[in-house]
């Protein structure tokens, strides 16, 4: 008997009706490899930390940056410090030096006034008017106002360098007060600097442990990535001998 060709067809379309995925099934169609899908998933996601990750890495990098400035702005500042300190210092010591010179002086100006004899007014009269008073008979009287008076003068002159050199005592203890007043200052200044100085130390080596550990991160994370891939190279070719 004749088979029309409605009836040669049908068979075909039963054969190929059953590869058709369903419409509201959500069933995967056949052939297509779920591992892949995954891996691409996965693969995608790690992209994506990656990228992250290199943007803090970058934030981490300019903030390093930016301590590196202020700490090249604070050694400069202390170096500054340092040469104006050493300069007062020399200042400092020269000063004293010139004041326990000017005490040495003045110390010894009395010394080389008693040491200088006083003059002698009625040295020249009497040498002249000796050989008459010789020649007279009559005994010169001595002359016992000048020592008096030379006495006298010698203890008014004592007190004046007494007084002088209590006023220079106590110049030079008010400029040696100054002196300690500003050396604690100039102390207080660099210890203050040094405390900076430490605690940017510290922060720049938090910096750098956190830029190590992102490091390690990335690396275990590539480590892990390979190892995976290996495995899903495995999957796929145990798959395709299956098929």
């Amino acid at each position: 008997m004749p088979v029309s060709p409605s009836a040669r067809r049908a068979p075909a379309a039963a054969s190929v009706a059953p590869r058709t995925p369903p419409r509201g099934g959500g069933h995967t169609p056949i052939g297509v490899d779920l591992s892949a899908i995954g891996w691409n998933l996965e693969a995608s996601e790690l992209v994506k930390e990656l990228t992250a990750t290199q943007q803090e890495v970058a934030a981490l990098l300019i903030g390093q940056a930016e301590q590196e400035q202020e700490l090249s702005g604070l050694r400069e500042a202390c170096s500054s410090e340092l040469e104006e300190l050493e300069e007062q210092t020399w200042r400092l010591q020269l000063f004293a030096e010139l004041e326990k010179m000017k005490g040495l002086i003045t110390q010894l100006e009395p010394i080389e006034d008693d040491a200088t004899p006083p003059p002698d007014d009625g040295e020249g009269p009497m040498g002249e008017g000796a050989p008459a008073s010789a020649a007279g008979g009559a005994r010169p009287a001595p002359p016992l106002a000048v020592p008096s008076l030379a006495a006298d003068g010698g203890g008014a002159r004592d007190g004046d360098d007494g007084a002088g050199d209590r006023e220079d005592e106590e110049t030079a203890a008010r400029a040696l007060a100054g002196i300690d007043d500003e050396l604690e200052t100039l102390t207080a200044r660099i210890r203050v600097a040094r405390e900076e100085v430490t605690d940017l130390l510290a922060r720049k080596w938090d910096l750098e442990q956190a830029v190590a550990d992102v490091y390690a991160a990335e690396l275990e994370g590539d480590d892990e990535g390979g190892g995976g891939g290996c495995d899903g190279s495995g999957s796929d070719a145990g798959a395709a001998g299956g098929d």
